[in-house]
């Protein structure tokens, strides 16, 4: 097969939420080759993230992504009540998906970037953003690719809070981005329903930060 260059050394797992977008932000911080990838797997949150991913890229001129999609709509619908919104190893395909690229690439290594945070990435019970998680699929997707890849989080060693924290602080000015013009709810609102799991870690982590939450639960 034709292999292609990969302007990238870092394919990035993006769903316009908190802490994807977080993660994007970072790899503009420090200058990082990063290349956005969106999934659409079939998700009942798709307009909410669509309109998130694609009001960041215009503000932040990101011109290099890419949208796939993935026919998992019936199943993941089932079990988007069945497993109170989370999708089994939904991370694992999204990285598999990056290996896929970089292994068809002419690059002789890559980074995959999952943008889980500290209290995640330590709970096993988050079985796909666990440590564990990201060293066992680096060793898988080395060997498959025949390359060094790393699959990681630049947020390993801080909170959500930290992370926002940051954000307000430094991001907020220098980008003209804020946690609000993210989506995390799964119930399609764009900011947060005050019902579902999501939204209620998010805005107990924008309080903490220093943030107003958003203005349908004030």
């Amino acid at each position: 097969d034709k292999k292609n260059n990969i302007p990238c050394d870092i394919i990035l797992s993006f769903s316009g939420g908190i802490d994807s977008t977080a993660g994007l932000l970072y790899c503009l911080d420090n200058n990082l080759s990063v290349l956005p990838l969106w999934v659409n797997f079939g998700q009942k949150n798709i307009k909410a993230e669509e309109k998130s991913l694609n009001f960041v890229f215009k503000k932040l001129k990101i011109k290099s992504f890419l949208k796939t999609e993935v026919g998992l709509e019936k199943q993941i619908l089932k079990g988007w009540k069945d497993w109170d919104f989370i999708v089994p190893a939904r991370n694992f395909i999204f990285a598999a998906m990056s290996n896929s690229i970089f292994k068809h690439s002419n690059n002789s290594k890559g980074t995959i970037f999952i943008c889980a945070i500290k209290e995640e990435m330590r709970k096993w019970k988050h079985r796909d953003k666990s440590k564990y998680f990201f060293e066992t699929s680096s060793r898988i997707f080395s060997r498959d690719s025949g390359k060094n890849i790393k699959l990681c989080s630049p947020f390993e060693k801080y909170s959500k809070t930290e992370v926002l924290y940051w954000w307000k602080n430094n991001w907020e000015k220098k980008y003209g981005i804020s946690p609000h013009d993210t989506s995390t709810c799964y119930y399609n609102f764009k900011g947060a329903c005050g019902k579902c799991r999501a939204c209620f870690r998010r805005t107990i982590s924008l309080l903490a930060a220093g943030y107003e939450v958003d203005d349908n639960l004030q």
